[in-house]
């Protein structure tokens, strides 16, 4: 068990509320903290980047014409930065994603397996800031 930092408006229902009010909520610590289990704080993470993702600025960092980097901010300033997605290859192969919650400072780290050019399976890790 450990300290999970609540990154939603309205945790219950599962919707997002306004990213530049966790920004604002995050600094004045009135998040709302509560005793959670890692697999949870792991869903959460992606989940809010999801979210994040489809409502706030984006840009995309590419390598060789393929996309190894995803930045998320609060709007077209950037001067707020909400998330970053970190990509590893092996030749054709993605062997690692990693989401940054700058916020917060936490990462979620996916490693993936591969047999025979095939995916096999995935280990999270889930790494408090």
């Amino acid at each position: 068990m450990s300290d999970f930092v609540d990154y939603t408006e309205s945790s219950t229902t599962g919707e997002i509320g306004d990213l530049s009010d966790y920004y604002t909520k995050s600094q004045t610590s009135t998040l709302v903290t509560t005793r959670i289990d890692d697999h949870a704080e792991r869903h959460e993470i992606e989940n809010c980047f999801k979210n994040a993702y489809s409502v706030s600025y984006t840009e995309s960092v590419e390598t060789n014409g393929k996309i190894t980097q995803i930045n998320i901010y609060v709007d077209d300033t950037k001067v707020i930065k909400l998330f970053t997605k970190d990509f590893v290859r092996s030749g054709n192969f993605v062997t690692s994603v990693s989401i940054k919650d700058e916020i917060a400072n936490n990462t979620l780290v996916k490693n993936f397996t591969y047999v025979n050019g095939r995916w096999f399976s995935t280990a999270k890790t889930f790494i408090r800031g």
